[in-house]
């Protein structure tokens, strides 16, 4: 079963008591991102097996190509496989939300037959996908602790049936 899991990084791979600070990609107008917590970083790890793709909906992608984020991730021990056509949600304007990034990557993958099976949205920010019980809301307190990391996997464990993908349904969420 091909299965996604769409990672935001701030307040997943990082926390309130995260030290490091990375320092800013080409363009970057602010003195840098939090760091990411390399125990958590780690915890990814659990979601690694064939099939299984990470997709970048992190805010990061704004300033940091693919291969950038994918060096952070690798360096803190990260084992798994961003996805090799699709590796990142759409940003096309400032006031597209999470949400319909990530509706319109599932809409792209269905056009290009990546759909995956199963997904996981992990990400702080509220969006539709938790009532469709697709999502993971993380906190800033502990980011992706065990808990959370179980959650998800039995999330991913299920394949997603079609009204949990999102199409066809305009409202969406403020980012």
């Amino acid at each position: 079963m091909r299965k996604v899991i769409f990672l935001d990084f701030d307040n997943v791979l990082n926390d309130d008591q995260t030290k490091e600070w990375i320092k800013p990609g080409p363009g970057l107008f602010v003195d840098g991102h939090v760091g990411l917590d390399r125990e958590k970083v780690e915890r990814l790890n659990a979601f690694v097996e064939p099939n299984t793709s990470f997709v970048f909906s992190t805010s990061w992608r704004k300033f940091y190509t693919d291969d950038e984020l994918e060096k952070l991730l690798r360096d803190r021990g990260f084992n798994g496989t961003i996805h090799p056509k699709l590796s990142r949600t759409p940003y096309k304007f400032s006031f597209t939300t999470r949400e319909s990034q990530i509706r319109e990557w599932l809409e792209d993958a269905d056009d290009l037959g990546y759909l995956p099976e199963s997904f996981v949205v992990l990400d702080d920010m509220p969006t539709k996908y938790i009532g469709l019980g697709r999502h993971v809301q993380t906190q800033s307190e502990d980011g992706l602790s065990p808990a959370k990391a179980v959650e998800a996997l039995a999330i991913l464990s299920v394949p997603a049936r079609m009204p949990e993908y999102g199409f066809n349904d305009e409202e969406d969420e403020r980012d």
